[in-house]
């Protein structure tokens, strides 16, 4: 059976680079908010059972 083109697909960079397949793997939801009168932003769930994305440098405070 082929994928469903309608299904969303999430594409994460940070710092200008895709994220390792590992980490899309432990991706559990990405939501992103729009609204006219506040900012936009975004949440993504990693499902992080080993604490392996806890403290990676990957996921570091203030990376575009």
């Amino acid at each position: 059976m082929s994928p469903n083109p309608y299904s969303p697909q999430a594409y994460i960079k940070i710092d200008g680079v895709d994220v390792p397949t590992e980490f899309m793997a432990d991706l559990e939801r990405v939501v992103v908010d729009t609204s006219l009168y506040l900012p936009g932003m975004f949440t993504i769930e990693v499902y992080d059972s080993d604490l392996r994305w806890v403290d990676d440098p990957l996921l570091d405070i203030g990376k575009p």
